[in-house]
């Protein structure tokens, strides 16, 4: 069975890592870093361009994660699939030097 998505049971183990991980550097952010830069400016500063930036990537994670990362022809029907045309309506028997329009073009311009 072929998966759609990335939140299609069961999730890989790299899945799980990864999102441990970032929530892990996230808190360890808050928690050790911003506190310690000094002035309170600063501080203010870097919470927030890295919690902006922070939320810009849990956003692209899951919207990523969403995609159907597979060829529209593997989940394609079989009956309904043919090995002598491609799946986007374009002939794949015909060479393309054996076009008509590209002969009588060569054959108007000499």
């Amino acid at each position: 069975m072929a998966r759609r998505h990335g939140w299609e049971l069961p999730v890989h183990t790299f899945q799980v890592v990864a999102i441990t991980v970032y929530f892990l550097l996230s808190v360890a952010f808050y928690a050790f870093y911003s506190p310690f830069l000094g002035k309170d400016i600063y501080e203010h500063v870097a919470i927030g361009v890295y919690s902006f930036l922070a939320l810009c990537v849990f956003i692209l994670y899951v919207r990523c994660t969403a995609i159907d990362p597979a060829d529209p022809g593997i989940l394609i029907e079989p009956d309904r699939a043919s090995p002598y045309r491609s799946h986007n309506d374009k002939s794949c028997t015909e060479h393309p030097s054996s076009n008509k329009d590209l002969l009588m073009r060569k054959e108007e311009s000499q």
